[in-house]
């Protein structure tokens, strides 16, 4: 890994850890107070419509496709090829886009059947909640090639400073529309307004610091067959995880009612912030991992996946842990008593997503390495016994039982993917989960019992409770994690951390 992609990696970890930092902080604040202004149903709606959009919005891995070959192009120093490809993939988007104003066109006549729980008044707010998503994902789709040509040139900072300000002026947006008293289809065109900024501004900063003219004529039809040989697998795995997640509102819609919906809601909001803090470091090792195959240093990639995921096992076993100890006082003081129910949502949705997002390396792998169709076929089978699964559970225990169905489904998952990762990629699975898992798991489980404990013999409440107990939980998980956990290369981190802040320290009290 060169000095100037570490840095970029190091710099844009960090503005993806504030932007998630601020945005989850300003969406704590605001979002009860949404459903407050504009209803627990028509919250509910408000992410029915989003969703049921977004099964629709593949990109059919040609995002991973521009990454890819623009940074194979790159490297040899192929800028005629580099153009014909940029063009043949925004041709490739506007062809979809066409079928895509298709789909959504013919679904829109479907929705009373579909959703025949909904009352009609719900129903014909539904409808136009619809359209506004609508037009907006078809004027954003043809541009989804962006991100995966910034991607490919580096511009990680650039890339992380877009989604910055995607997050914050939505929020912005959002807050202003609320006090102005509208109603929900204008959060939604908020969304959709900043959603066009963001755009634009990606197509400046492309514009100006990358040299790329887009070439519509030049492509041939061995450029479509090598797109389309990389970006056929990852096409079926695209539709398998909206199959798996997206669609998981509308069958709560259908087999439960709008509130099934709204109670899934904040669970599913956490799950995304979960995920999102989990991606923020392993989406930018693509180029690393590719430069390590094509130099033959494969071996260096378990050392890479035990080290990115210890790092992540640290952290979003923290989180789950933490809420675990306090999530139902965050829940009922975040949404209110009756939103009890997303807090066991949420903790059934975390559980297979701290295995399966410590180990993005090597998933990875299975992208930089064109292994994508054993993938592909995993998904497919777990998405299908998930939503099977789903419709069960979902009319047997509402939200409650969709989670339930999601967790199982995700530990399946994670099997399948060690089975890909030890017979595809020659990763020794074994080793991985005891450097890994096993001495951290052991803070873990400390921290859990202790901190549960504690928590529930505490007599604080609200937000002082959550910070005090919150608090507590970091404490006993630190002291936890250096005692039990963390190896040399960790505690001579935490050592050095220590000693710099001293040094700072005592340069201040002397300078004073």
């Amino acid at each position: 890994m060169s000095i100037k992609s570490g840095k970029q990696i190091k710099i844009s970890a960090i503005v993806s850890y504030i932007a998630l930092f601020i945005n989850i902080v300003i969406t704590l604040l605001y979002t009860p107070w949404m459903v407050g202004k504009i209803g627990k149903a028509n919250y509910g709606l408000y992410t029915l419509s989003i969703s049921l959009i977004s099964i629709f919005m593949l990109d059919f891995g040609l995002s991973s496709a521009v990454t890819k070959f623009l940074s194979k192009y790159r490297a040899e120093n192929n800028q005629k090829k580099i153009n014909s490809l940029v063009g043949a993939i925004f041709k490739l988007y506007f062809f979809i886009d066409i079928i895509l104003i298709f789909l959504l066109t013919t679904v829109f006549f479907f929705i009373g059947k579909i959703y025949k729980n909904l009352s009609p008044d719900e129903l014909e707010l539904f409808k136009t909640l619809y359209v506004v998503v609508s037009i907006f994902n078809i004027i954003s789709f043809p541009m989804t090639p962006l991100s995966g040509i910034l991607s490919a040139y580096e511009k990680f900072i650039q890339l992380k400073l877009c989604d910055l300000f995607n997050k914050v002026f939505r929020v912005i947006l959002v807050v202003i529309v609320l006090l102005m008293n509208f109603d929900v289809v204008a959060i939604v065109v908020a969304n959709a307004i900043t959603g066009v900024l963001t755009i634009l501004i990606k197509i400046v900063i492309i514009k100006v610091c990358i040299p790329i003219k887009i070439d519509f004529k030049s492509a041939n039809i061995e450029t479509y067959k090598e797109i389309f040989s990389f970006s056929s697998c990852l096409t079926i795995i695209s539709v398998a995880q909206r199959i798996l997640h997206n669609l998981v509102p509308s069958i709560l819609a259908i087999t439960a009612g709008s509130v099934a919906v709204a109670l899934y809601s904040p669970a599913s909001s956490l799950g995304e912030y979960f995920y999102l803090i989990a991606v923020a470091v392993n989406g930018l090792f693509l180029p690393t991992i590719a430069r390590m195959i094509a130099n033959n240093e494969e071996e260096k990639i378990l050392e890479l996946m035990i080290k990115v995921g210890r790092y992540q096992t640290y952290i979003l076993g923290l989180i789950i842990v933490g809420f675990f100890c306090v999530g139902d006082l965050f829940m009922i003081t975040w949404m209110g008593k009756d939103f009890i129910i997303s807090y066991y949502c949420a903790l059934l949705l975390m559980i297979p997503s701290l295995f399966e997002y410590s180990q993005q390396i090597a998933n990875t792998t299975i992208v930089a390495k064109n292994y994508v169709k054993h993938q592909a076929i995993l998904l497919i089978i777990s998405s299908v016994f998930g939503c099977g699964l789903s419709f069960l559970f979902s009319y047997l225990w509402g939200s409650i039982g969709v989670s339930l169905s999601l967790c199982i489904t995700g530990l399946i998952n994670v099997i399948g993917l060690n089975y890909i990762h030890k017979k595809k990629l020659n990763i020794d699975i074994k080793r991985f989960y005891k450097e890994c898992y096993f001495n951290i798991f052991i803070t873990l489980i400390i921290t859990a019992t202790l901190g549960r404990i504690l928590c529930l013999i505490i007599p604080l409440y609200g937000i002082l409770g959550i910070i005090v107990k919150s608090f507590i939980i970091i404490i006993i998980f630190s002291l936890s994690s250096f005692l039990f956990s963390m190896n040399k290369y960790e505690k001579s981190i935490i050592k050095s951390l220590i000693l710099n802040l001293k040094k700072m320290i005592n340069k201040k009290q002397h300078q004073n």
